[in-house]
């Protein structure tokens, strides 16, 4: 029987979900962090969520593992080249959190502009204060959306802040056609205009050598003072300390985000002793109405590799399909048929 090595924090009701799909075919084992990883050379497959799996991790795997599927869309937290190298597939669940992930940044924009959090804690405390915040409280109505990165999250995210009233504009480095732009309504942007123009900057990279510390002070300087910039992305995408020091000056609104660049955050994370800014701990596709259809996801590509059945490539979930090609090319004996 084969084994599927279940990596990470998962709800009690995903693990029996996992656990029922993948029976009787596959024998489960939970590995919660990279302090038990020395039970993944039993592993066929992995289900990984959360822990790091660099090439130490991966080499001692290879003959045996054949798929790594990520709970999720990103994958930096994996060594795709190396992987490949090995013969292991890499694989996300693309698009399925998107939607959940695009409500989460319109929640960080309403917050922000409303200042919900430190109004309930206000109130919670005794002190009934209705103008506080007057001067800096702003509807999403009639607001430029500036996305840096437009993909299934970033579509998702236009949508929903056009039926509140709002003009969206994107930049991203690969321009969409204009027939689309147009079915999208919303138009393209140069990186500098897009972020004079912007009310509201929403990110939707993925973390990439070309994508650290994008957002950095050079960027943070040309935002108009009224606008507030949401990460529901990667945190490395954004430069903390040119942050802080933007938050801390009043050089932006504020900023919200469900990701840092160490997770969790250091106690003495500067960013954490501001009041114009709201974090949340990277739950943006936490949500009881997705985890069904991730699951479903998730068993369906390890019995299409179980089965030597290639993942669809229209679907976008393999991601190291170029690496295993090579790999292919150099020892056609590899496990999986690409």
């Amino acid at each position: 029987m084969k084994t599927v090595a279940i990596v990470g924090e998962y709800s009690s009701s995903v693990m029996n979900e996992l656990k029922i799909k993948l029976s009787p075919k596959f024998h489960c084992i939970h590995i919660p962090n990279n302090q038990s990883f020395d039970k993944l050379c039993e592993a066929d497959y992995v289900i990984l969520r959360g822990p790091k799996m660099y090439a130490s991790i991966l080499e001692p795997l290879a003959g045996k593992l054949k798929l790594i599927q990520r709970w999720g869309s990103g994958y930096d937290g994996v060594d795709v080249k190396k992987a490949g190298e090995l013969g292991i597939s890499v694989a996300i669940t693309n698009g399925v959190n998107s939607n959940a992930v695009s409500e989460l940044a319109i929640a960080l924009m309403l917050s922000l502009y409303r200042h919900i959090i430190p109004l309930n804690n206000s109130v919670a405390s005794g002190i009934w204060e209705r103008q506080v915040y007057i001067d800096k409280t702003y509807e999403i109505n009639g607001k430029t959306v500036g996305l840096i990165g437009c993909g299934n999250i970033g579509r998702l995210v236009a949508k929903k802040v056009q039926s509140l009233g709002a003009n969206v504009i994107y930049y991203d480095s690969y321009r969409m056609t204009p027939e689309r732009e147009k079915d999208l309504n919303i138009k393209y942007a140069e990186a500098e205009e897009l972020l004079k123009q912007s009310d509201i900057i929403s990110l939707h990279l993925p973390s990439t050598p070309a994508t650290k510390g994008m957002i950095n002070k050079d960027y943070l300087s040309q935002m108009k003072p009224s606008a507030i910039l949401i990460n529901t992305a990667r945190g490395s995408i954004i430069n903390e300390n040119d942050l802080y020091e933007a938050l801390k000056n009043n050089w932006i609104l504020g900023a919200g985000l469900d990701t840092l660049e160490q997770e969790p955050p250091s106690p003495d994370n500067p960013l954490l002793t501001l009041d114009n800014i709201v974090i949340t701990p990277h739950v943006g596709g936490n949500t009881v109405d997705m985890n069904s259809i991730m699951v479903s996801h998730v068993v369906d590509n390890i019995i299409r590799v179980d089965n030597n059945e290639p993942i669809p490539i229209p679907i976008g979930d393999l991601v190291n399909g170029e690496y295993l090609i090579e790999q292919k090319n150099e020892n056609m004996d590899i496990s999986f048929c690409f």
